[in-house]
This record gives C-alpha cells, sequence and structure tokens, in this order.
C-alpha cells in the first residue's frame, strides 16, 4: 500500500518524499559529509538563504529577522547529516577487510549485512559482512568487531588492495521504500531532522534563525560545538531522531517512545537536562495547536544539545526527536506522521515563542 499524500498529510507531497529519499540514499558517515553538506547547501541557496560551510564542514544558512527588535533575539535549529558507518583498517592475506564501527552499532545485528565501501577514487563497492559461525566461537564468546570482517569476493590481499585502501569507509546498503505510512531506509538517524529544516527553510518567520546541518554527530556531537560557537544563540532546538522499542516483549516502562505517537519531547537524556521552561512551552504550543507528542521515556543516550547548551556560557536548549526502530541498522522504521507532527511543533514554535 503506497502512502496518499492528499489524504494523509497538508505538508508532505511527492517532491517533499522524493527529497527525503534523496537525503537518506546519500552515504556520509561521520567525517565523510561533504557531498550531502554541498547537496543540502544548494538547497539552501534555491530558498534563498545565506549559506556557507565551515572548516569542519557544518552546513549553515541564515535567514534574519526583518525588524531589528527579532534580530536580537537568534535561535538555532540544527539537525545532524551524519549516520554510523565503518572504517577500513586492515586488509588480511585472504582479501577479507576488518573494520572499525563509526558510531554505535550494535554487533549482533552484522552479520550477513550487505553495505557498500567507497573504495579507490570512490569507487563503490558492494561487500557482506561475515562472521565466524556461531557453533565455532569458543567459550560462549559473542560476535564483536574482532570477529568480523567484509568480504568483498576478493580472492587476495592483492586483489583487495587494488580496489580499497586502509581508512576508506564503508556504510549499510538498503533500499528506501515506504509501505503504509512506514519509511524503511538507512540513515533516518538523522536524514530526517536534515529534511524537516530544508521544508521550514521555506517558510518566512519573523524571528533571526540560523538552520545549522553539523557534522560528527555520532562520534561525539564536534560539529555542534562549532556551530554553537560561531552562531551564539540565545536558544538552540535540535531536530533528531531516537529510539523506539516499542515491541510486545517490552516493559512498558523500558519503552522509551513510541512509533506514531508523535514528535517526541525530551526532559532529560545522558548529555542534556533540558530547560523545564522550554519544554512546557513546547507541550503548550502543541495542545493549542493539537500536535501529537509523546514524552521520551528513556534517559539514556544524546544528541547534539550534549554540547550546545554547555558552549558561550550557556544556551537553552530542546530536543524534539522522531521515534525510528531499528535505530543504527540498515533498516529503520519511522511514520510519517510523526516527522509530519516535529514539523508541525517546530514550525508553530517559530511563530509563537
Amino acid at each position: 500500500m503506497e502512502y496518499n499524500f492528499e489524504q494523509n498529510n497538508k505538508h508532505l507531497d511527492a517532491y517533499d518524499l522524493q527529497l527525503l529519499q534523496q537525503l537518506c540514499e546519500f552515504n556520509a558517515p561521520s567525517g565523510n559529509e561533504s557531498t550531502l553538506a554541498n547537496f543540502i547547501a544548494d538547497k539552501c541557496r534555491e530558498a534563498g538563504a545565506d549559506v556557507s560551510i565551515d572548516v569542519l564542514g557544518n552546513v549553515i544558512a541564515h535567514k534574519p529577522a526583518t525588524f531589528a527588535e527579532a534580530i536580537a533575539q537568534k535561535i538555532m535549529l540544527c539537525a545532524h547529516m551524519d549516520e554510523v558507518g565503518f572504517i577500513i583498517k586492515s586488509i588480511d592475506n585472504e582479501g577479507f577487510l576488518s573494520f572499525k564501527c563509526v558510531g554505535g552499532i550494535d554487533n549482533s545485528i552484522l552479520p550477513s549485512k550487505r553495505v557498500i565501501v567507497h573504495g579507490k577514487n570512490n569507487m563503490p563497492i558492494n561487500g557482506v559482512i561475515t562472521t565466524i559461525p556461531k557453533h565455532m566461537l569458543k567459550d560462549g564468546k559473542k560476535v564483536t568487531e574482532k570477529t568480523l570482517k567484509i568480504d568483498i569476493g576478493a580472492k587476495d590481499k592483492s586483489d583487495a588492495e587494488s580496489m580499497v585502501e586502509k581508512g576508506d569507509y564503508a556504510t549499510f546498503n538498503s533500499q528506501f521504500k515506504i509501505v503504509n505510512n512506514r519509511i524503511k531506509s538507512k540513515a533516518l538517524d538523522d536524514r530526517i531532522g536534515c529534511f524537516v529544516l530544508l521544508k521550514l527553510l521555506q517558510n518566512n518567520y519573523n524571528k533571526d534563525i540560523f538552520f545549522v546541518w553539523n557534522v560528527q554527530e555520532e562520534v561525539g556531537c564536534r560539529g555542534a560545538k562549532a556551530s554553537s560557537f560561531t552562531i551564539c544563540p540565545n536558544l538552540a532546538l535540535v531536530l533528531e531522531g531516537t529510539t523506539c522499542a516499542d515491541f510486545p516483549e517490552v516493559k512498558d516502562e523500558d519503552v522509551s517512545t513510541v512509533l506514531g505517537d508523535g514528535v517526541a519531547l525530551t526532559f532529560m537524556d545522558s548529555g542534556c537536562i533540558n530547560p523545564r521552561y522550554l519544554v512546557n512551552s513546547l507541550v503548550e504550543i502543541a495542545r493549542r495547536n493539537n500536535i501529537k507528542t509523546q514524552f521520551k521515556r528513556g534517559v539514556t543516550g544524546g544528541n547534539d544539545s550534549a554540547t550546545i547548551h554547555t558552549n558561550v556560557g550557556g544556551i537553552p536548549t530542546a530536543a524534539l526527536s522522531v521515534p525510528c526502530r531499528n535505530i543504527h541498522a540498515p533498516n529503520s522504521i519511522a511514520m510519517l506522521e510523526d516527522i509530519t507532527s516535529m514539523y508541525n511543533l517546530t514550525d508553530k514554535f517559530l511563530q509563537e515563542i
């Protein structure tokens, strides 16, 4: 069943779906975001924004306010461009590639997964992650990075080295699909946020707004540290993807978010305690405008708010997240209605705050 935009969503259309698919299909693990950054920068210029790409690779688009009172108050909206992936660290005599995970990936999901290795001259090479058969793992040992290799079909070390070098990166190889109002794709964390920012950039607000697409969130929120210092905003909103474990076997108290229950607001995670007055403002705006929201019940994990809120003497920061099943995996799942909820709440916040 394909998604019917006209019946289900007044903010998304076929062009939006195409844009979201384009964003998800970019291969941009942490430290290798430049191709995606250039694509986003071009979209920002088309929207009439002033755009720059800083030394780290963050894309910063500015839409200034139209009157002086608003210019005194700078708002930063941000999402991160990078996705989890792999970096090649060695090639053995049989031609298998050893790798290091870039970002948080559960090793247990990796055996048999298809990947694309971005080899010499950025040549895409199909590969499969392979491992020692489970019955041969001694003493009850688990699958680890040391037991995992990428098989690119090379005959030996020399053959593999003709295609791949140490330091090349790899990404999950999966297709973007949409069925029954659900998106299935890699990199929904955080291409959803990237997409919503591009949608919001089309609007006009009487606020001085900086739209920021950060790099290297998955390896320590590094891009956000630089961009927030450059901008020195009075307030920041982080648009993110977050974990979702709404399965029948999971106890209710262990469910962080629920697919379809709207954008998730955060009181606290491992990196940031969001100001209560800012969270309350978002809740009240959602209530008045009948926007579906939920609270993120888990307090683990983190996002760019961890580095933003402690920068430049302190920046009031809140996170809005779309629930994603199987986050940091080849096939994450998110609901289009939750993406709409994120867009609507951020849009109304910028109008009313």
